[in-house]
């Protein structure tokens, strides 16, 4: 489900590019969203993201003693972002409607 999620997102990147002004303007990011935070893909369109997904790691030693050791995050966590009519709207993702499924012949 993941994965089809980011395939979709991932077209919907890429035609939102092709098609896209020939004369690039300079992208504006989301009000309150930090520019180390922003990545526009396209004028309108773009990704917020909100934080690392692990980092840090917490080991509780032999001793009792709870210490924590800081990890490169493999992954960050975020959302993505539309503007239509001057304003960004965050896009929610809606998961397919259940289809009923035929029954095999036999």
């Amino acid at each position: 489900m993941k994965l089809a999620r980011l395939i979709t997102l991932t077209l919907f990147a890429v035609s939102s590019a092709a098609f896209s002004a020939d004369e690039p303007k300079p992208a504006t990011r989301p009000p309150g969203v930090e520019e180390s935070n922003w990545i526009p893909i396209t004028e309108t369109y773009g990704l917020v993201i909100t934080k690392d997904a692990r980092p840090h790691t917490v080991v509780t030693g032999l001793d009792g003693v709870r210490r924590e050791y800081p990890v490169k995050p493999k992954s960050v966590m975020g959302y993505y972002v539309i503007r239509r009519d001057g304003n960004w709207c965050r896009i929610e993702i809606e998961p397919n409607p259940a289809r009923p499924m035929p029954l095999m012949n036999r």
